[in-house]
């Protein structure tokens, strides 16, 4: 009769973990979620429409632990212009600001900031290049 008695109790104890477990998933998941969404949101604003909607990415065991907000990055044009390095310094500016607008910017965040810092400047070295010879010119 013991070992009847221990096996009707091990699956209502088992059960009972199961559920705390699921329990304690659930709010994980929940707690994630919402921080990684805080953080992209703030992303998303500060990319205005140069930014794709927010993408959250879960693990294995469906747990959320990561996200993004694809971003266009600028580029220098082909013929450069006035007109299209003003363009290009712009949109840096936007992509530097998104990239740094949550309160908490992770690695790639800043990797994505160095980038848009790399083609801001060379818009602007290339941009007083363009306005010099303009002025030559006239």
């Amino acid at each position: 009769m013991i070992n009847f008695h221990k096996a009707s109790i091990k699956p209502a104890v088992k059960k009972q973990l199961t559920t705390k477990q699921n329990q304690a998933k659930q709010t994980l998941i929940k707690k994630n979620y919402n921080e990684i969404y805080a953080h992209e949101a703030a992303h998303k604003a500060a990319a205005g429409s140069l930014g794709g909607s927010i993408h959250i990415v879960n693990n294995s065991a469906g747990i959320p632990v990561s996200g993004f907000v694809p971003i266009a990055m600028p580029t220098i044009p082909e013929k450069p212009t006035q007109n299209g390095l003003k363009k290009t310094i712009d949109h840096a500016k936007t992509v530097i600001k998104a990239a740094m607008a949550p309160k908490d910017p992770s690695a790639a965040d800043y990797q994505v900031k160095a980038k848009a810092e790399s083609t801001l400047n060379k818009a602007k070295s290339m941009k007083k290049k363009v306005s010099h010879n303009i002025d030559y010119m006239a």
